[in-house]
Order: C-alpha cells, then sequence, then structure tokens
C-alpha cells in the first residue's frame, strides 16, 4: 500500500492539491503517538501479568460429586446411631476416600507444563504423526510458484499496482465469511475428504491463474487497440480467478483445521492444538518466502 501511494502520479496530485486547498490540512492521529500510546499500553499489560495471581478452580462436576459423598457419609453418620467402633471407622473411611478422590481428580484434570510438553515431544515420534508433519510441510509446494510469480510476472507485462489495489477491498469481506460458510459446510463429514477434493481445485485455480500471464501481455500490449469491453472483461476474469483461489485456500485451511481439532488430545488440546497449527502455517509460509527470495 505504501508503494502504492507514494509511486502513483495520481495520488501525488490528489495530496499536493489537498494541501493546497486545506494548509492545515493533519491526520487525527500521529502515527509516531500511536504506535508509542498502544506499546506503552501493550507493556503494562505484560508487566501486570507477573503480579496476577492464578487461582486453581476445581471443575464443577467434581465439586458436585464432592458434596454428595459428604452429604451421603454424614446422612450415614446421623442416620446409624451405634456404639460400635467399627462404624465410627466406616464414616471415616468415607470422608477419606473422598478427599483422595477430590485431590486425584485435581491431580489429573491439571497437567504439569513439564509433563505436558515431555506428551507432545513422544507424539512426534508417532508413525501417524510423522506423515502428517510430512504431508503438511510439503502439501503446498505445487502452488508456490504459480501463486507467489503470478503477480509479479502480471506487474512486468503492463499491468499497475494501482490496478491490482481495486480488487483488495473485495477479497477483505470474502476472507472473513467464506471460512464461517466452509465451516458450517464440512462440521458433518470428514475432513481429510473436504482437504483432498480442495487440494485437487486448487490445482484448477493454478492452471487459470497461469493463464493470466499471456492473457495480461495481449491486452496491455494492444491497449490502444482495444475497446473497453476487453478491459471489463480482463479485470472481470481476474477477480474471478483470485476469488476461486482464496476460495479453495480457504476449503484447504478450514478442513486441515478442522482435521486437527479431531484428532487432538483433549488433556493436552492447547498445547497440541497449537503444535499441529504451527506445522500447518510453517509448509505456507516457509515455502512461499523461499520463492519470494529465488523470484
Amino acid at each position: 500500500m505504501h508503494l502504492i501511494f507514494s509511486e502513483s502520479g495520481y495520488y501525488k496530485d490528489l495530496y499536493n492539491n489537498i494541501d493546497l486547498l486545506y494548509p492545515s490540512f493533519q491526520p487525527f492521529v500521529d502515527m509516531n503517538i500511536f504506535l508509542k500510546s498502544w506499546g506503552i499500553f501493550i507493556l503494562i499489560i505484560t508487566l501486570l501479568t507477573f503480579f496476577k495471581k492464578e487461582v486453581a478452580h476445581v471443575h464443577p462436576a467434581y465439586e458436585i460429586e464432592s458434596e454428595t459423598k459428604l452429604s451421603r457419609s454424614n446422612s450415614v453418620s446421623n442416620s446409624t446411631v451405634c456404639d460400635d467402633t467399627s462404624s465410627n471407622d466406616n464414616n471415616n473411611n468415607i470422608m477419606y476416600d473422598t478427599v483422595v478422590c477430590c485431590n486425584s481428580n485435581k491431580h489429573n484434570t491439571y497437567f504439569i507444563a513439564k509433563e505436558t510438553y515431555k506428551n507432545l515431544y513422544g507424539i512426534i515420534f508417532l508413525p501417524p504423526m510423522k506423515i502428517f508433519i510430512m504431508l503438511f510441510l510439503l502439501n503446498r509446494l505445487p502452488f508456490a510458484s504459480v501463486e507467489v510469480g503470478t503477480n509479479l510476472k502480471m506487474l512486468k507485462r503492463g499491468i499497475t499496482k494501482e490496478e491490482f489495489a481495486l480488487f483488495n477491498p473485495f477479497y477483505i469481506p470474502l476472507s472473513i465469511i467464506s471460512p464461517a460458510i466452509i465451516g458450517k459446510i464440512i462440521k458433518s463429514s470428514k475432513p481429510l475428504n473436504i482437504f483432498y477434493y480442495g487440494y485437487i481445485l486448487r490445482y484448477l485455480s493454478n492452471l487459470i491463474l497461469s493463464t493470466l500471464l499471456p492473457i495480461t501481455h495481449y491486452v496491455y500490449s494492444n491497449k490502444f487497440h482495444l475497446c473497453q469491453f476487453y478491459f471489463y472483461s480482463y479485470y472481470s476474469y481476474i477477480f474471478l480467478a483470485q476469488v476461486f483461489n482464496h476460495l479453495c485456500i480457504d476449503i484447504m485451511t478450514v478442513s486441515s483445521m478442522n482435521f486437527s481439532n479431531i484428532i487432538s488430545d483433549p488433556h493436552i488440546g492447547g498445547t497440541y492444538m497449537t503444535f499441529l497449527n504451527t506445522i500447518n502455517n510453517l509448509g505456507s509460509h516457509v515455502i512461499i518466502n523461499k520463492n519470494n527470495k529465488i523470484k
């Protein structure tokens, strides 16, 4: 966006005209003040976390269970009026079992961080997990060259950055709405099947994106001889091709996250899910960054 506004002659003229009409024109908030204020706010919140004491709350189900056992033990002790010492021993055993049960439930509910990461380290070397890591690290390799290099090659063939920027406002609501719709659709289905179909559709979308290069070269090499209808059709084709590609990416992303959510162990769900998403993100970003350096 900075390059669009700084290198465009249209926006430079617009800025100069505004400066002539409104010499005192200033933004609402200066960028330095904005960054400093939010930086101080985040720093204060971070420091407050060191002084906040966490209180371990017992799960309500365990509290109800312990209360019922205590009430039963009290009812037994009140109803049985007996001088024999064996009855007192039984009541004491009930109370002791209740306390031991509550303590064991607390211990099983809250994992120690060291044990959690130890379990995660053991999970990494499981054979199914090795297949998962290889699959999600390499599954985006066939798409990296087309999806990263297409826009750069189109810029070399004549299209401007301002024309690319015209489509960006339409992609934002699409990226918000489409994952929610796709998530509801695949909720009752097998996520890996949806991932497979999305993978095939993404191959098709890459073939469509690759056709933009010869079309762009033809349109901009003959732009003085073509009527406006060709340009409108060309822009519509770019928009539909990019929308289809975004939908295929969302299908693969949502289905892979749904699969990760299903296979995650609920006892270490947060750590397990974070690890699976990290593998997924590494597969998408590392390959794209390497491809950018090659380009």
